[in-house]
């Protein structure tokens, strides 16, 4: 055999490697949603259309659609803008401008992410808020949460978890600091499960902050089947102050690899 021929046939051996590896990488890090908004990817009062998908859109209390703006991104030009204008308090209306990314199953682990940058006109939420949810639609609260800590001059993330039955109160809670006028990456492991089984693990930029097991959701819920929204944006009580929240880098899949930012 020649050296030339023995090249080429090294050559080929390690395109192969290359290519089964990058095939095993792939069906092992599977994409259920990816929302990059850089392709042609516009928003309406009913759906964000991106790379061909529509994800609903949700909207309440006088809030307009989100907007895929160019003012800051995470990577690329375009990052999604939620914006919640100031009003007068009223404990009987709520304001939300929304999307829905994509379903948590039941007993079903996955990785849900996104980035998240809160300018640096954050003013401290005088009511609750949420930018990120995991609803199954019931009017006691979602099972799991990503607020704002209320009255917290430094943008501060409560991730809640609710496991009471017929109950919206929060039965575990973990908090992160935020820098406002940063990008910040999240990503939370999930498994929606009323008995010992559930999971949340929640990394913000790249460190693991909480690894938790147990009761995740409430058990009627779970009884249900219903599987929980998973809806990223502005949610929260009415108040007089601004909410302006930039997404970039959302996704859900079946592994952190599939989904980190």
């Amino acid at each position: 055999m020649t050296t030339k021929t023995a090249c080429r046939r090294s050559v080929i051996v390690l395109a192969m490697v290359v290519s089964l590896s990058t095939i095993g990488f792939n069906l092992h890090a599977q994409i259920d949603s990816y929302i990059d908004l850089e392709n042609n990817a516009s928003c309406d009062n009913s759906y964000l259309h991106d790379n061909g998908n529509l994800y609903p859109v949700i909207l309440e209390g006088g809030c307009s659609h989100p907007g895929v703006s160019s003012e800051r991104a995470k990577n690329g030009i375009y990052s999604l803008k939620f914006h919640a204008a100031a009003v007068p308090s009223d404990p009987n209306q709520n304001q939300r401008t929304e999307i829905i990314v994509d379903h948590v199953p039941w007993h079903t682990v996955k990785f849900c992410a996104f980035s998240v940058y809160i300018p640096t006109t954050f003013t401290a939420p005088s009511h609750w808020e949420y930018i990120a949810q995991w609803h199954t639609g019931q009017n006691n609260g979602p099972p799991v949460s990503m607020a704002l800590d209320v009255g917290n001059s430094t943008p501060t993330l409560i991730l809640q978890n609710r496991t009471t039955a017929n109950s919206g109160q929060v039965d575990n809670q973990w908090a992160q600091a935020l820098t406002a006028g940063q990008w910040h990456d999240i990503v939370l492991k999930i498994e929606v499960a009323s008995g010992p089984n559930g999971v949340l693990r929640w990394w913000v930029d790249g460190v693991e902050r909480m690894n938790y097991s147990g009761h995740v959701g409430r058990p009627e819920d779970d009884a249900g089947g219903i599987p929980c929204q998973f809806k990223i944006g502005v949610y929260r009580g009415t108040q007089p102050v601004d909410s302006i929240r930039y997404y970039d880098k959302i996704a859900q899949g079946d592994s952190y690899a599939a989904v980190a930012p």
